[in-house]
């Protein structure tokens, strides 16, 4: 029988060959965008939010929480915390489906998008684009 660590990383092998095999960097050396940090970007979000231009943070997934064709992060650098969200119909089909297949609590992500405020006045950022 295989030890837990075993099977923590046979699991953690699988989900760097899915993302190998969609042509996803899963080490990259850089970012296709600049990122912000979090308590900087949650300290100006109004500001940045009524701008409706998008910015780019990173952080390790400390929550995800998914409802159909979107999911909702909680992702921290740091620095602070803050809700990211994401959606079939901003980034594609392909790309949500991987996204939800291999990413997981505890992994680091970088994401590009708009700020915005939920209906419940939560900071969130709508995501374009994301990177492991």
């Amino acid at each position: 029988m295989a030890s837990s660590g075993e099977e923590i990383r046979n699991y953690r092998v699988k989900k760097l060959e899915l993302l190998k095999k969609a042509g996803v960097d899963p080490y990259p050396a850089k970012l296709p965008f600049a990122v912000s940090e979090i308590v900087f970007v949650k300290k100006n979000f109004k500001k940045l939010a009524s701008a409706k231009k998008a910015l780019g943070v990173a952080g390790r997934i400390l929550a995800k929480r998914e409802h159909g064709g979107s999911m909702f992060l909680d992702i921290f650098d740091g620095s602070a915390k803050i809700q990211l969200f994401l959606s079939k119909d901003k980034i594609g089909s392909d790309s949500y489906n991987l996204f939800s297949e291999a990413a997981d609590i505890g992994d680091f992500i970088a994401v590009y998008g708009k700020p915005f405020f939920t209906k419940r006045a939560e900071p969130t950022i709508e995501i374009s684009r994301w990177e492991m």
